[in-house]
C-alpha cells in the first residue's frame, strides 16, 4: 500500500510540473523597464548609493546606477566626477526617502510607475527636478501640479515657488484662466511685493481690461496701509493700453505729470506715431499689446468618430485589429500621410492620431488567447509625425510636439511649438509613422475617404480642398492601409 502511494504521489508530482511548465511557457515576460525597476529597488547591479532623509537616524540608503545618473543629467554628473564626493552613500538631506526614489525612478525608467498626486509631494518633486537638472521630469511635473492645483491655493504655491519654472508653469495656467477669482480670493492679499510683480509680468489673463489689474494692485496697496507701493507695480502695468480718460483717473495720482501727460496723448491721439512727439517715460511699461486672453474659436474636422473606436472585448471578438511590421527588406517605416490645399487662411492647432493597440497573449478558459491589456500606466505611444506647408514655392517645416497621456487603445494628441499659419491655397503635409512593430486597429483609409465624401456639413467643404488620406509600408502608395490620423484642430483667421 505504502509503495502504491508513493508510485502515485510520484506521478502526480511529475504531472504537476509538466502542467506548471506549460502554463507558464508562454506567459508575457516582464517588461524591461519593470524588471529594472525592481532590481533597482533590491540594490541590483547597482554601483553607487545616496543616504536620504532630513533625520541621520531616519535616513534611507537608495542604490543607483552612475551610467543612468550621469546620463540623465549635469548635475548628477558633475556630482559624480567631483572630487569632493566622498567615498560611501552621498548624503541628500533636502529630501524625503519617496521623493528621492520618485526621482531616480525616472532618470533610470523615463517613466514614473506612481505618480505624486498630494500637491506637497508634486511640487517637491518639481523641485527636485528642478534643481538636478531633469528637464522632461520637470515638465511632467508642471503637467502634474496643472492637474491638482486649485484657486484656493495657487497663490501660496506660485508665492514660494514661482522662481521654480516648473512650478510657476503650474500656477501660470490657474491665473490665467481663472484671474478673476484669483483676485477675489483672500490669499492674493498675503503674497510678497515680488510674487506680485512676477504676476504682473504674464503675458495672457482673463481679463476684459488693464484697470482689472489696477483696481488689484489699489486693493493690495491698501491691505498693506502703504500706496506708495504703486510706485513699484506701475513699470509692470500696462498702462498705453488703456483708451478711457475714466481708466487713467484711477491711477492718476501716482503717476508723476510727465508719465500722465504721455498716457493722455497717446489717448488722444490714438497710436499714431507719427505725431507722438513725446518720449516714452522709462518708467512706464512699453507694451501696447492687451493681456486679455481672447480664445480663438476653433473647429474639429472629424476623421474618425469615436464611435468606431470599439472596447476591448468586441476589438478582439470581431478581430478587428492587424499586426503592422516594417518591411525587413526596406529602410522605410510604416507611414501615413494626410494631404490638403487651404481654401482659406487658417491655424492648424492639433492633430490627434490613434495609438497602437497593446495586445497580449494570456491563458483564458484553459487555452491560450489574445486580450487587449488596458492599464492607467503611459506608455510609449510609438508613434512620431512631422509636418509642412508649401506656399509660393517655399516649404515650411513645423515641429510637433506631444501632449497628453497616452494609454492603451487611446489616440494621442500633437500640438505645435510655434503657430502652423496655412495660406489661403498652401498645401499642407502631415506625416505619422511607427517607430516599431506593433498592433494597430484596423479602420482602412478607404473606408475614411468614403465618410469624408458623404460630409453632411458644407463648412468642411469651404475650407479643405484636395483632401486626401493614404499609406505607405515599402516607399509605395496605397489606400488600403490602415489610418493613423483621427482629428484635426483649426481655427479660421482674417487676413
Amino acid at each position: 500500500m505504502r509503495d502504491a502511494r508513493e508510485k502515485f504521489s510520484t506521478v502526480f508530482k511529475g504531472d504537476t510540473e509538466k502542467f506548471e511548465k506549460f502554463a507558464t511557457a508562454d506567459k508575457p515576460a516582464l517588461g524591461i523597464a519593470e524588471k529594472k525597476r525592481r532590481a533597482l529597488e533590491m540594490g541590483e547591479n547597482t554601483d553607487c548609493a545616496f543616504l536620504v532623509g532630513p533625520d541621520d537616524e531616519m535616513a534611507e540608503v537608495i542604490h543607483a546606477s552612475k551610467f543612468d545618473l550621469v546620463s540623465s543629467s549635469e548635475f548628477f554628473k558633475a556630482m559624480m566626477r567631483s572630487p569632493l564626493t566622498q567615498p560611501g552613500p552621498i548624503r541628500i538631506r533636502q529630501l524625503e526617502p519617496r521623493i528621492f526614489k520618485m526621482v531616480l525612478e525616472y532618470v533610470h525608467l523615463h517613466h514614473l510607475s506612481t505618480k505624486p498626486i498630494d500637491l506637497e509631494d508634486a511640487i517637491q518633486l518639481a523641485r527636485a527636478a528642478d534643481e538636478y537638472l531633469i528637464d522632461d521630469l520637470a515638465t511632467l511635473c508642471s503637467k502634474i501640479i496643472e492637474g491638482i492645483l486649485t484657486v484656493d491655493k495657487v497663490w501660496k504655491v506660485a508665492n514660494e515657488n514661482y522662481t521654480v519654472k516648473c512650478v510657476a508653469n503650474g500656477c501660470i495656467k490657474i491665473l490665467a484662466e481663472e484671474t478673476p477669482s484669483c483676485l477675489d480670493h483672500e490669499s492674493f492679499l498675503e503674497i510678497r511685493e515680488d510674487t506680485m510683480i512676477w504676476f504682473l509680468t504674464l503675458p495672457e489673463m482673463n481679463i476684459e481690461t488693464e484697470t482689472t489689474l489696477i483696481n488689484a494692485c489699489l486693493k493690495y496697496c491698501r491691505s498693506r496701509i502703504d500706496m506708495n507701493l504703486m510706485r513699484t507695480f506701475i513699470p509692470h502695468l500696462r498702462l498705453l493700453t488703456l483708451s478711457c480718460p475714466d481708466d487713467l483717473m484711477l491711477i492718476s495720482e501716482y503717476l508723476s505729470s510727465r508719465e500722465a501727460k504721455y498716457i493722455s496723448y497717446k489717448m488722444l491721439l490714438a497710436n499714431d506715431k507719427k505725431k507722438m512727439k513725446l518720449m516714452l517715460p522709462q518708467s512706464l511699461c512699453p507694451t501696447i499689446e492687451e493681456r486679455c486672453n481672447k480664445k480663438a474659436k476653433y473647429e474639429t474636422l472629424v476623421l474618425i468618430p469615436d464611435t468606431q473606436l470599439i472596447g476591448s472585448q468586441e476589438l478582439i471578438e470581431q478581430k478587428l485589429y492587424e499586426k503592422i511590421t516594417k518591411n525587413v527588406d526596406s529602410s522605410f517605416f510604416p507611414t501615413c500621410y494626410l494631404i490638403f490645399q487651404a481654401k482659406k487662411y487658417l491655424v492648424l492647432k492639433q492633430v490627434e492620431v490613434l495609438c497602437k493597440v497593446q495586445i497580449e497573449p494570456m491563458f483564458i478558459n484553459n487555452k491560450w488567447g489574445r486580450v487587449v491589456f488596458d492599464t492607467n500606466e503611459e506608455y510609449n505611444s510609438n508613434i512620431m509625425m512631422d509636418a509642412s506647408v508649401m506656399y509660393n514655392a517655399t516649404c515650411k517645416n513645423y515641429k510637433p510636439v506631444l501632449k497628453g497621456v497616452f494609454r492603451t487603445s487611446s489616440s494621442v494628441r500633437f500640438d505645435f511649438v510655434e503657430p502652423f499659419f496655412v495660406p489661403k491655397g498652401a498645401v499642407v503635409k502631415l506625416r505619422t509613422f511607427l517607430k516599431e512593430d506593433c498592433y494597430y486597429r484596423r479602420i482602412l483609409i478607404k473606408t475614411v475617404q468614403e465618410g469624408l465624401a458623404k460630409w453632411d456639413d458644407q463648412s468642411p467643404k469651404d475650407v479643405f480642398d484636395n483632401f486626401r488620406i493614404f499609406y505607405s509600408d515599402d516607399g509605395k502608395t496605397n489606400q488600403n492601409g490602415v489610418c493613423f490620423f483621427k482629428n484635426l484642430v483649426y481655427t479660421l483667421i482674417e487676413v
